[in-house]
């Protein structure tokens, strides 16, 4: 059951964004190699997509310490509901509550946390792959 979090339109959007920047400038330094391009228009576009990049770094940035937040939310809510379902189990083996309420009860709370992992595991990927990209400096001779 794949879910989409809300954090993932900002995520894919930062991702393509620095993606089409490094592309951006490897064509650049490309064409301008080859001659294709000429020294003035080559300092100009090298001077945008350097200013593009920045933005694009600082939005990479700001995403990176917003999941590194919402891990930890996450992470606190399993643990939670992980002794809510604990309780449940005792409280049933004990002949606290009946076996209807342990199992609305196991069952809502299984189901909560098995969310939570899809949605941690999710943000972990995307910590991992926002971790890779350069940090704070355009990609090549920008």
């Amino acid at each position: 059951m794949s879910s989409t979090f809300s954090w993932e339109i900002e995520f894919e959007d930062v991702v393509r964004q620095y993606n089409l920047a490094r592309k951006r400038v490897e064509a650049l330094e490309r064409l301008y190699s080859e001659g294709r391009v000429s020294q003035p228009i080559y300092e100009l576009l090298k001077s945008e997509y350097s200013q593009a990049f920045m933005q694009v770094e600082n939005r990479r940035n700001d995403l990176l310490e917003k999941l590194k937040g919402k891990e930890t939310e996450l992470r606190q809510e399993a643990a939670i509901l992980e002794r809510a379902l604990a309780i449940v189990e005792v409280s049933f083996s004990s002949g606290e509550i009946d076996e209807s309420k342990y199992t609305t009860y196991r069952d809502a709370f299984q189901k909560a946390l098995e969310l939570i992992v899809e949605e941690l595991e999710s943000v972990s990927e995307a910590l991992g792959i926002l971790s890779g990209q350069t940090q704070a400096s355009p990609p090549q001779n920008l």
